[in-house]
């Protein structure tokens, strides 16, 4: 088969075939998503339009959508679409070049593939090269983008969050001037840094002269200065507490010793999940700070670590200014915090699961492909967050639910405190401090005397850890976050089951479900490793009913069974943590004791006629469930307990049985109240010898911290309706922005592929910007469909507490008796 290649009569033999040209004729192997072909190719001689010169071989094959594997001795061309289909499959389910090129070999002949040329080589370079090309494209690279962009870095190859504000280009720099103190939550760049040490690199031989296309315009800071910085620091030891942090060493030992490169370290915006232009560095050796340091500065961070400030004067002190000039703050990624102390930080790695999937070829690949590679999967990661539309509308409705659902519970806390206690714990300072070495907080309970929390109990065992005592056995690094973390698998477990009883939604139980699936694999390949011989005990999980997987605790055995299996320290901390997770439920039951008592009186003194009493009996019933969960905790950790040796007859832990949830309500107090004897749950986990001012004051501990913490929540809730609004008005400024430079560019080209591939870009981002603003003037209804659902499982739930009750013969209806007596008898 012989293809006739002119430039000036398309599909006819060139009129200029000469014995010369006719040596022009090349047989070629052509690549399409069909297979594979070979055919001749007879090329033109014409002279091209606007030249004196014939157009090159690969000039004219690139006119005809034809991609060829070298420009020279061409033997190997790949059509456009086989590019882009291998692109966008290589990007979405990981396909390798070597399966896709197998595969279009396959669909050449079936029969016998090996027959068919292996054009694997060639299509990994075309492809490679075709992508960078692509991407120029794509960004506007190619179409003097930058000269709209000034505030940007030249030739950014890098997708950006379109919600984070950007001074220059989606807000202006007056609004962020003007902001005050209160509205700089509106304003700010929230970022996380991470280190994923799967996306590392062999140390095998590579080609030395393989470079990165993108070289620091993509996501990866830029090679060669980046090496000289490594060169200059050293390796520091900074002594740290943080078990995740001792066992990155341990991984150099072993983990890394094949690795030139052990991981990578990225930055991104920790609200949208963007990767941060230039926000990510190889890592030489584990997780070293002064690397990660260099993420940071080049994505312009707003992240704290103890030492971070003076190392970027030492190193960077030609960006030194830049950091005077924000408000640095810095915390722990809740998926994280159990594996760190409260000085340390580190944030979300949800995005690096995109990653992963492709390591397995990436750390094959010579440095600059490999960072090529990376920067592909980061900047699809991106692209496929761009609209953003749906997220931010997810997000405002759950903001909006969640507000009004914590200013209702903080007004009902105010309701039932003294004005007195109101105004004296408004007038406190909510900034922690130290106070005799020791960090002091109104968000936790200050006791000269009192019981042991979970809180103190998990910060005792962490400082036992990072002194390495011989308390405790020698607390292995991990051995608490394990714990810890199994503890807050158990606790979703039974809220999965709670709502199962209750006949949620189906779709919350699922998702639900499929949260603790996930949760439970993770902790299991982690127990195995700690506790190999609990690999025979297993079965694979269920993901039908994961909620009913056994965890493996150490209080899910006897003692002998411990022993034997060497789960001795992890049952002590098991212990110290149940012992006081059983004293934090005690304070639930007692607080959600209080707030049923006071709202009884209140139905009983305000709430007149058959509507607001039927309300306020739904409320109560949900109120008092809030206490059969506060007492299902304590009956779980007081088992677990006692099957780890707390006697059976122990005085402060006692059986919890209907008759005890009872309790005084907080009104004043009446004749015959001294005669009333007052449940075991209100004395237990006191000091020793109180008095009943220190009682009192003990209980006024409790219900200021939860006063604090419910007014902190109430206020993040408004705090993120307010920073929501700015990302509306941020994403549409710059999807609008977008689209304008888009169509002055166009307008600027003079070939009609440059004006048509401009507008095209134009109306995309019109379109997205169209989307925001039709999402967000959905929000509306959406809020009242959602008040509406949110009332109608509400009352249902209320309707089958209120038939059980009724099957067990208590209820709620005779208020005057229990206000006499003031007690509450509950399952």
């Amino acid at each position: 088969m012989v293809i006739f290649l002119c430039l000036n009569s398309a599909g006819e033999r060139c009129p200029q075939v000469t014995e010369r040209s006719a040596r022009r004729t090349n047989t070629v192997v052509v690549g399409d998503i069909t297979g594979f072909q070979t055919i001749t190719m007879e090329f033109c001689s014409c002279v091209a339009a606007g030249s004196s010169v014939v157009s090159n071989d690969w000039q004219q094959l690139m006119a005809l959508r034809l991609y060829p594997a070298t420009r020279t001795s061409i033997k190997t061309v790949f059509t456009w679409r086989v590019l882009k289909q291998f692109h966008i499959h290589s990007l979405t389910s990981k396909k390798s070049a070597y399966d896709y090129v197998g595969a279009l070999r396959k669909l050449t002949d079936n029969v016998s593939p090996s027959t068919v040329p292996d054009r694997y080589r060639e299509f990994k370079l075309a492809h490679r090269i075709w992508r960078f090309l692509a991407l120029k494209r794509r960004t506007g690279q190619v179409h003097g983008f930058d000269k709209y962009v000034t505030n940007r870095r030249k030739e950014s190859l890098a997708v950006r969050c379109p919600a984070c504000p950007e001074v220059g280009f989606n807000m202006t720099h007056e609004a962020m001037v003007a902001a005050s103190p209160s509205e700089r939550h509106k304003y700010t760049l929230y970022l996380s840094v991470d280190g994923n040490f799967k996306l590392q690199r062999k140390n095998k031989r590579d080609d030395p002269n393989d470079v990165a296309l993108n070289d620091g315009n993509g996501y990866f800071v830029h090679t060669a200065t980046y090496n000289e910085y490594v060169k200059q620091v050293r390796p520091v030891d900074e002594t740290s507490t943080c078990s995740h942090l001792r066992a990155a060493r341990m991984q150099n030992i072993a983990k890394f010793k094949n690795a030139v490169i052990s991981g990578v370290v990225g930055v991104q915006c920790a609200r949208h999940g963007f990767y941060m232009p230039q926000g990510m560095v190889d890592l030489k050796k584990g997780e070293a700070f002064s690397l990660t340091d260099y993420a940071l500065v080049f994505a312009l961070a707003e992240a704290w670590t103890l030492r971070w400030v003076l190392r970027i004067e030492h190193w960077f002190p030609s960006m030194a200014w830049l950091f005077t000039l924000v408000v640095l703050s810095g915390a722990i990624g809740k998926m994280h915090i159990l594996n760190h102390q409260a000085e340390f930080g580190e944030m979300i790695e949800a995005g690096w699961a995109e990653h992963n999937l492709a390591a397995g070829s990436s750390k094959e690949e010579n440095d600059g492909n490999r960072h090529d590679s990376i920067d592909d999967i980061s900047g699809s990661w991106n692209w496929d967050k761009t609209p953003v539309a749906s997220a931010l509308q997810h997000l405002s409705r759950v903001c909006h639910s969640e507000k009004r659902i914590r200013s209702d519970h903080f007004e009902e806390l105010n309701k039932t405190t003294p004005a007195k206690k109101v105004c004296e714990w408004e007038a406190m300072d909510v900034q922690p401090r130290m106070v005799e070495g020791k960090l002091v907080s109104v968000f936790q309970t200050n006791f000269n005397k009192g019981p042991p929390t979970h809180a103190d109990a998990y910060a005792r065992l962490l400082a036992i850890e990072g002194k390495k005592s011989s308390d405790l056995a020698a607390l292995p690094a991990s051995d608490l976050a394990l714990v810890t973390s199994a503890l807050l698998l158990e606790r979703d477990q039974h809220h999965v089951r709670r709502m199962i009883a209750t006949k949620a939604e189906e779709a919350l139980v699922d998702a639900g479900r499929l949260r603790v699936f996930k949760s439970l694999l993770d902790f299991r390949a982690q127990y195995v490793a700690r506790i190999p011989v609990l690999a025979s005990h297993m079965r694979d999980a269920d993901a039908e009913k994961p909620e009913l997987e056994s965890l493996f605790l150490p209080s899910c055995f006897s003692l002998p069974a411990r022993t034997d299996m060497q789960m001795m320290a992890l049952a002590n901390i098991e212990y110290n943590l149940r012992e006081g997770q059983a004293f934090d439920a005690l304070a639930e039951v007692r607080t959600a004791i209080q707030t049923l008592n006071y709202n009884i009186q209140l139905k009983k003194t305000q709430i007149h006629g058959i509507g607001a009493n039927t309300k306020t009996q739904n409320y109560l019933r949900t109120l008092s469930n809030n206490i059969q969960i506060g007492a299902d905790k304590y009956r779980r950790s007081r088992k677990a307990l006692i099957e780890l040796g707390l006697p059976v007859d122990d005085g402060s832990l006692r059986p919890l049985e209907k008759e005890h949830l009872v309790g005084k309500s907080r009104r004043q107090v009446r004749i015959g109240d001294a005669k009333t004897h007052e449940s075991w749950i209100w004395t237990t986990g006191r000091g020793a010898n109180m008095d009943e001012s220190d009682v009192k004051e003990w209980e006024a501990e409790l219900q200021r911290v939860q006063w604090f913490q419910a007014r902190a929540l109430r206020d993040r809730a408004v705090e993120e309706g307010e920073t929501l609004h700015e990302e509306w008005n941020r994403t549409i400024a710059a999807f609008e922005n977008y689209a304008a430079i888009w169509v002055s560019l166009a307008q600027e080209q003079t070939r009609p592929g440059g004006k048509a591939y401009g507008y095209k870009q134009a109306a995309m981002y019109t379109k997205l910007a169209d989307g925001c603003r039709e999402a967000r003037a959905a929000l509306e209804g959406l809020y009242n469909a959602d008040f509406r659902r949110e009332e109608e499982e509400r009352v249902q739930h209320c309707a089958q507490i209120e038939k059980k009750r009724q099957s067990r013969g208590d209820g709620f209806d005779k208020y005057e008796a229990y206000y006499e007596t003031i007690k509450i008898l509950l399952v």
